[in-house]
């Protein structure tokens, strides 16, 4: 184990992970077709949602994209926790 590095929580590291899930569909993702983001909603650069059929589950208000981007928030945040520790215990 590399000294002066500690492990982290993995649970900790889902956790934090989901919450940035939630806030990245309520901060971004909602806001543009096709994930342009807040800057495509403010300055009108795609065609309105539902025009163009871009518009897929990650993009849009349903509570199904919400759950899906804090699960896909968590999965990634463990995983990134996993990845650490394992790379901790390298030689």
């Amino acid at each position: 184990m590399v000294k002066g590095f500690s492990e982290i929580n993995v649970k900790a590291a889902a956790i934090a992970g989901a919450i940035l899930g939630f806030l990245c569909w309520l901060l971004v993702i909602p806001y543009g077709v096709s994930g342009y983001g807040m800057m495509g909603y403010m300055m009108g650069y795609l065609y309105p949602a539902g025009s163009t059929g871009m518009v897929d589950i990650f993009h849009n208000y349903s509570p199904l994209s919400i759950l899906l981007d804090v699960v896909l928030g968590a999965l990634a945040g463990a995983a990134i926790g996993w990845a650490y520790n394992w790379a901790l215990k390298l030689k």
